[in-house]
Order: structure tokens, then C-alpha cells, then sequence
């Protein structure tokens, strides 16, 4: 699952829909920010972090659903989807609430 933007709702709070200020999906991110317009939250780690993504597929292959590409790892289960990068930032699918997607994020990531 790819993020469609022409269908998410807009809403004239988000720095991002209303004021094209895409900077804002980037450094100027607390730990966890809600998504507008999708159940999902957005976890940035504070300080700097390396994932090696193919060894983190490799230990989780067998006990959840991954799908590595390289780039990001994607991983399934209980009805969460965790999209995760290099740099440590992951979507969390599946939930509008941070503290959940902190939790479900420090299952796959030690920081």
C-alpha cells in the first residue's frame, strides 16, 4: 500500500494541505504525527538512526508478513501495516493514536 494523496482529506490545520509546507514530513517532526486524512501516524526518530533493513527482514521473515525492496521494509501484522526506512522514520498503518504507533514501532526498532 502506497500513500494516495489526490485521496486524502485535506484539512485547513495541516501545515502540509493548507500551506504546501512539505518540510513539514521532514526534521520539524516530533517522535509521532498523525496523517491527516489516514489511520496512520509517522514516527521520526529524534536522534540519529541506521536500520539495516535487510538484516531486519531476515529475523522477521519468519514469524510476521515482510516485503523488503531495497528501500523500505514493510511489515504486517494484527491489522497494522509498518512501512519503515533507513533513516529510522516509519508509517505506521492501522491507528490515529501516537502512543500506539510508538509501541508498535519499538517492536521492529530498538532506539
Amino acid at each position: 500500500g502506497e500513500f494516495e494523496v489526490s485521496r486524502i482529506e485535506k484539512r485547513d490545520d495541516c501545515p502540509l494541505c493548507s500551506k504546501g509546507m512539505y518540510e513539514f514530513l521532514g526534521s520539524r517532526l516530533t517522535k509521532a504525527e498523525v496523517l491527516c486524512g489516514r489511520s496512520a501516524v509517522m514516527i521520526r526518530p529524534r536522534a540519529s538512526v541506521k536500520l539495516d533493513l535487510k538484516e531486519l527482514y531476515k529475523k522477521l521473515s519468519g514469524s510476521v508478513v515482510t516485503r523488503y525492496n531495497g528501500f523500505t521494509l514493510v511489515v504486517r501484522e494484527g491489522g497494522y501495516e509498518v512501512i519503515l526506512f533507513p533513516d529510522g522514520r516509519g508509517f505506521i498503518k492501522g491507528t490515529t493514536d501516537p502512543a500506539r504507533a510508538k509501541e508498535i514501532y519499538s517492536r521492529y526498532v530498538s532506539l
